[in-house]
């Protein structure tokens, strides 16, 4: 599964170990069952306006973005809730709730490239680890 680096222009990388989403299954497993995701770590969403929270262990940061990649709504996801359906939305980014957003905000544009590396930053696998309940 790849890698991103999502970067905001004038904040630099505000999230550097993202995985995408694209396949079926990955769409449906998510954040699933994930624990002790690190700031900077989390999930994109392609053609999708709408995702949920049953069966995460921690809450999320979500950044809804448009086709052209531009924020059109932040918002927090805690675990067995309902995000938000935002109709303007094709890109749906789940990040770890410790990720730094600051001076991130609707109306802005974040883009990303593909990161080579398969692991986290700190060198640990990025696994998702099954739910105890």
């Amino acid at each position: 599964m790849p890698y991103l680096v999502v970067s905001h222009p004038t904040m630099g990388p505000v999230a550097s170990s993202v995985r995408v989403a694209s396949r079926f299954g990955d769409k449906l497993l998510g954040l699933m069952g994930a624990k002790d995701l690190g700031p900077g770590e989390g999930m994109l969403f392609e053609h999708t306006n709408a995702v949920h929270g049953c069966f995460t262990c921690e809450s999320l940061t979500l950044v809804y973005l448009n086709r052209q990649q531009i924020i059109v709504e932040i918002t927090t996801l805690r675990p067995w809730r309902m995000g938000p359906i935002v109709p303007r939305a094709y890109w749906v980014l789940e990040l770890s709730i410790r990720t730094t957003l600051t001076g991130v905000h609707p109306g802005d544009t974040l883009t990303w490239v593909s990161q080579p590396a398969q692991t986290r930053p700190e060198g640990r696998e990025f696994r998702i680890k099954p739910s105890k309940r």
